[in-house]
């Protein structure tokens, strides 16, 4: 198989062409989300491109593969998951990230689509297949169990976040819905609410927190407890705790007298006290289980890949043209 790219007649690949509008698309899109559209020379960006490329064919590879196994997705599914992308912002906010990806709606609900068929593929053909046994989980303690002797204590939390004034940007993609302070408050009390009334922290963090976090469900995975104890407010609501609650509502202090507070809620998702942990506990059993099936699964989708890009058919007219316009 030789690697594609693609030229105005566009790039096949088993006989479906990526055409050069596509890459240019792709291409603008990532030199805006990465925040610079640096000064390039004509070679430097058709490098860029030709790297970009790659990506574009895999996607495409991976799209006929899901045809080839009957993998689809249906329209409900993309439904819900636009939905879920966009209950995080303010409909300006939308348009603007839209504007900044160098998107249109039609071309993010795409981009969506291919994104969980190529997820159902993975899970279907390498995820659904991995098995750990207890002889894995063992081994793989024994090799690491430095990694399990804890010299302090440590916390696992997930936070919503709201803040009190739109934000916008690339640092801020997960902008507030509330204008001003009292709508903040308010938003917080119905999470709160909601929470106590017995719906999900996870996934509501996940479609309503204004933090980076809400795209992990808010988990902000493991914070030692020097780290917790940098943040007073933090560590005061988190120490009172037990596994499994969630705090009062904190009031977030702003970073200049102008700006308003923002409020958060914080829960307590596990506590590990200092001490060598044993491969026995329940736990760590499920640690070492996720990480073996996480290690497994990166390397087999990685295998899988270039299996199937060994098996495609890939003509490169970009890279053609690249090499001739180049070698004098």
């Amino acid at each position: 198989m030789s690697q594609t790219g693609c030229s105005g007649c566009g790039c096949p690949v088993d006989g479906q062409a990526i055409t050069r509008s596509e890459l240019d698309q792709y291409y603008t899109a990532r030199q805006k989300q990465m925040g610079s559209m640096r000064l390039e020379t004509p070679e430097q960006g058709d490098m860029d491109r030709l790297a970009l490329l790659g990506d574009l064919i895999d996607r495409k590879i991976i799209e006929l593969q899901a045809v080839k196994m009957k993998v689809t997705v249906k329209d409900e599914d993309v439904d819900i998951k636009f939905a879920e992308i966009k209950a995080r912002y303010t409909e300006a906010q939308f348009n603007q990230l839209l504007q900044q990806s160098n998107q249109t709606i039609s071309d993010l609900r795409r981009n969506l689509r291919s994104s969980l068929t190529a997820d159902r593929l993975i899970n279907r053909e390498i995820n659904s297949k991995i098995s750990v046994t207890d002889q894995d989980t063992v081994a793989y303690f024994n090799a690491h169990r430095a990694d399990f002797n804890l010299a302090e204590n440590r916390y696992r939390i997930s936070q919503i976040v709201v803040n009190s004034v739109p934000t916008y940007g690339r640092a801020t993609l997960f902008g507030s819905k509330a204008n001003d302070a009292p709508e903040a408050r308010a938003k917080i009390q119905i999470l709160k609410s909601r929470i106590d009334n017995g719906e999900d922290f996870n996934t509501l963090a996940s479609s309503l927190s204004d933090a980076p976090s809400a795209a992990n469900g808010g988990d902000m995975g493991f914070l030692l407890e020097h780290q917790l104890r940098s943040n007073t407010l933090l560590f005061a609501a988190v120490s009172t705790l037990k596994v499994g609650e969630t705090s009062e509502i904190l009031e977030l202090s702003p970073t200049d007298s102008s700006t308003p507070p923002g409020y958060m809620l914080v829960k307590l998702i596990s506590r590990e006290g200092i001490g060598q942990r044993d491969v026995t506990s329940p736990v760590v059993q499920q640690n070492v289980r996720n990480q073996i099936r996480n290690d497994r699964s990166q390397l087999l989708e990685t295998a899988y890949l270039e299996i199937l890009r060994d098996n495609a058919k890939v003509v490169n007219f970009f890279a053609e043209e690249f090499f001739a316009k180049n070698h004098r």
